[in-house]
């Protein structure tokens, strides 16, 4: 599935050179290149109980969660003082 529209005729590609063509023509191309996300996960996290359940996908999300557990001893220390 593509997400440009199927032309009827070929359209050609012309360098721009400042004139007005007679017909269509494509004059140039850009490349972007952007950073997407691969996958969205959703917790329910309460700072009462602590619990998270780990699935290990890759390093970063192993990293998240290794906060987290830190930042959840953190706040029951000062919960308990």
């Amino acid at each position: 599935m593509s997400v440009f529209p199927k032309l009827s005729k070929p359209t050609a590609y012309v360098q721009g050179s400042g004139l007005v063509a007679d017909v269509p023509v494509i004059n140039g191309f850009q490349l972007r290149l952007e950073t997407r996300t691969g996958g969205v996960t959703r917790r329910d996290y309460d700072s009462a109980t602590c619990y998270l359940g780990v699935t290990e996908q890759d390093s970063a999300e192993a990293a998240f969660v290794a906060v987290a557990i830190s930042w959840c001893d953190l706040t029951r220390r000062l919960e308990s003082q």
